[in-house]
């Protein structure tokens, strides 16, 4: 017997010696359902991060099938702190999946490309009387090429010290994963609010920054510097420049488009600073609009001068040329993202409306209201670029060169499609499940290739079985599957019948053979007609005709006739139209 549950440990019970069991521990999540082979020599079992693991009787894993991982949460709204992140490596979704890691998950091919263990720490199990918090992966950022990746995680259990750190990994190209480069503990005392790289520079500066904003009403600046010790030969990230103003609350930051500018939401006023000199360039701030800033998102491509700021009441849009806001309108907004690829954004509003607009003018171009149910929440949006440019005319300006992916609280990743695009998912997903699993099934026919006129006469085939075969087959199959009695008897005895004509057609060749061989030529030209007429007869009945000599003719004058009638079997029997198709 087996059984499994939160402890994430599957137990192994011997019924006659209750006390004897063995364990297989740390599974990746707890356990949801258990099942055992009939022949009791594998046993599935399957998680609540929506895998399953197949293990042999003696505890070893012999394979685990895992796509989109889920998160394992107290809450709903913990399950994807990170939000959604483009690799721009891989073109794949970067995310929280099980309790410490992160997954790259590729939306063009809709497979999990791997998870990576951010924390390293074993995942602690719930207690009945106390909740249990386990270090959990807050804040994820790529750069401009996907080589560096930084990661923030946190635990506060309101008991002990809150545990922060900044970690930041690079790609080892010859490996082909993610490496540990540097390991910042408590770069903010209390947590971090944002994480973002600077973008690839226009002045062909390949070392990127790093900003980060911190609950401790700072922002701090990050670069890669060489080793100081001569024991070090690899470079790693320090902290060159912190800043705050006037002790308001640090929020949102982000860089322009092309990495000259930084700006930093603090209480409700937007400030922009040079982050190669760490100096603040101006303050923005209007007197209608006394809230916090939420989200900060700088304009794409021809709207590269205008700064969206979001909070929770209002969304107004500030020209850096200028100095003045452009437009605003309330809305309470909960997710705002950008597409890199166009001027266009989107933002989610908490009644699950989708909003579709650009910095240029406050009219939507797009509004889709209830874009999920109720009961659910947006938990992270973001905007995937295409592999190439979309040709389709149903879709929209805006969905030409992205495609918008948001997650919900029922950790479905979802996404606005065409119904054409939605038909070549499904051809995609119905090739791949053809695909051979070895390179030598490849050379090996998986089935007899059968011709087209044998795929279509679905009557001749079943005509072909003998009467003996027919009633084994009959008599084989379980009662309750088995189809109407009328299709049953049509088919068995209209096999008797093909199998009575061909006997009486070669008895009759033969007797022809040897009574009629003086009158073939008188017979010659009647004989013909009625050889094909009998021909397309027995087509009918049967695929393949009994071989006829070409020499020989048949003459049914003196066959003796019987009649019988067969009205009775006209219930049963299926009409002349159906067989001749």
């Amino acid at each position: 017997m087996y059984t499994g549950g939160g402890e994430c440990v599957l137990v192994k019970w011997t019924i006659g010696t209750p006390l004897e069991k063995s364990f297989l521990p740390r599974l990746p999540a707890p356990i949801k359902h258990l099942t055992i082979a009939p022949d009791n020599i594998y046993v599935a079992v399957s998680t609540l991060d929506n895998g399953i693991i197949v293990v042999n009787p003696q505890r070893k894993l012999t394979s685990v099938i895992q796509n989109f991982t889920w998160g394992i949460a107290l809450s709903c709204k913990d399950l994807f702190p990170a939000g959604l992140v483009v690799d721009p490596r891989t073109s794949s979704l970067v995310l929280n999946s099980r309790t410490g890691h992160v997954q790259f998950y590729n939306t063009h091919t809709k497979n999990l490309l791997y998870n990576i263990h951010i924390t390293a720490e074993n995942f602690v199990t719930q207690e009945r009387s106390v909740n249990i918090l386990n270090t959990e992966v807050t804040k994820v950022a790529l750069n401009h090429d996907g080589t560096w990746m930084a990661t923030v995680e946190e635990r506060d259990d309101k008991i002990s010290t809150p545990e922060v750190r900044l970690k930041f990994w690079i790609f080892d190209m010859k490996k082909q994963v993610f490496t540990l480069n540097t390991s910042v503990e408590l770069p903010h005392e209390l947590g971090i609010n944002a994480l973002q790289f600077q973008p690839n520079s226009l002045f062909g500066n390949e070392d990127s920054l790093v900003v980060t904003t911190g609950k401790d009403q700072k922002f701090k600046l990050w670069n890669l510097i060489e080793p100081t010790s001569i024991y070090k030969k690899t470079k790693h990230w320090h902290c060159y420049g912190t800043g705050n103003y006037h002790d308001l609350s640090a929020t949102d930051a982000a860089f322009s488009m092309d990495g000259s500018l930084l700006g930093i939401g603090f209480g409700s006023s937007l400030t922009i600073w040079e982050p190669d000199t760490c100096t603040l360039k101006c303050s923005l701030r209007h007197s209608q609009y006394p809230h916090t800033i939420m989200r900060i998102e700088f304009g794409k491509q021809e709207a590269c001068n205008l700064i969206v700021v979001v909070s929770d009441k209002h969304i107004a849009v500030w020209n850096i040329l200028s100095l003045s806001i452009m437009w605003s309108v309330s809305l309470n907004v909960t997710k705002l993202t950008a597409d890199p690829k166009s001027i266009y954004m989107a933002a989610f509003t908490i009644d699950n409306t989708l909003y579709i607009f650009s910095p240029h003018n406050s009219s939507p171009v797009y509004i889709k209201k209830s874009i999920i149910e109720n009961d659910s929440s947006i938990l992270g949006a973001v905007f995937v670029p295409r592999l190439r440019d979309s040709k389709d005319s149903s879709y929209k300006l805006w969905q030409k060169k992205s495609q918008l992916y948001f997650i919900d609280s029922n950790q479905e990743l979802l996404a606005l499609e065409s119904e054409s695009e939605v038909g070549e998912a499904l051809e995609i997903f119905s090739r791949t499940q053809n695909m051979s699993l070895t390179p030598f099934s490849n050379f090996v026919a998986s089935r007899t290739v059968l011709n087209k006129e044998e795929n279509n006469l679905f009557l001749q085939e079943s005509f072909r079985i003998s009467g003996k075969e027919k009633t084994a087959e009959l008599f084989n199959v379980a009662a309750h599957t088995l189809p109407p009695m009328k299709m049953l008897c049509a088919t068995f005895i209209m096999s008797l019948l093909s199998q009575k004509d061909q006997s009486s057609n070669d008895k009759f060749s033969r007797s022809d053979d040897l009574d009629n061989l003086d009158d073939l030529d008188d017979l010659e030209n009647e004989e013909i007609e009625e050889n094909e007429d009998n021909i397309k007869h027995v087509k009918t009945i049967k695929r393949e005709p009994s071989p006829i000599p070409t020499n020989m003719n048949i003459d049914e004058s003196d066959v003796r006739l019987i009649h019988h009638n067969w009205s009775f079997l006209s219930t049963i029997l299926p009409d002349e139209e159906i067989i001749e198709k």
